[in-house]
Formats: C-alpha cells, structure tokens, sequence
C-alpha cells in the first residue's frame, strides 16, 4: 500500500473520537468507507461497532498479544452498554 493512502487521526483521545474522526477525514477526502483498523484483539468488537455507528466499514486486524480477563470484561460491558445508549454517548460518560 503507498504510503500516500494511508490517513492518520492523531487528535481523538477514545476510540469513538479517533473513529469519528477519521470518518471525517475519509468523507472529506472523497474516500471509501471501508478501513482498516489494528487494535488489540479484546478491543477489536467493540471499534467495529463504533466504525459502523459513524458510517465506517471496518476490516479489523487484531494484534498477536494477549488479552487479560479483566479487559475481556470491561470490553464486553462496553460494547454492551455502547449498542444499548450508542458509542457516541457512552464516550462521553466514561
């Protein structure tokens, strides 16, 4: 891939503000909205999630490390808030 395609979102401070942004970024440069995300495996449904909220279609590559339980657990409460109130909102309460 050149390195010419490639777009980086360097401003959010959550996933829901980096993925939001970057769909800003993809529509203005008249992209398509498919993107690829690399994330940490327990991490990888709940940024799907988020990408399809703000209009992005996600191919999600998980990285090769471990995931504790403990984050299993806060991800998992996540998502399932998130897809209850929205990603949107849950990121401005947490």
């Amino acid at each position: 891939m050149p390195e010419s395609a490639i777009k980086v979102e360097v401003d959010g401070t959550n996933s829901f503000e980096e993925l939001s942004a970057s769909a800003v970024i993809v529509r203005n440069a008249g992209l398509s909205p498919d993107v690829f995300i690399v994330t940490d495996p327990y991490h990888a449904l709940r940024v799907a999630d988020i990408a399809e909220e703000v209009g992005l279609t996600s191919h999600v590559s998980p990285t090769d490390t471990a995931s504790s339980w403990r984050s299993l657990a806060r991800e998992t409460a996540g998502v399932s808030v998130g897809r209850i109130i929205g990603f949107r909102r849950l990121s401005n309460i947490a």
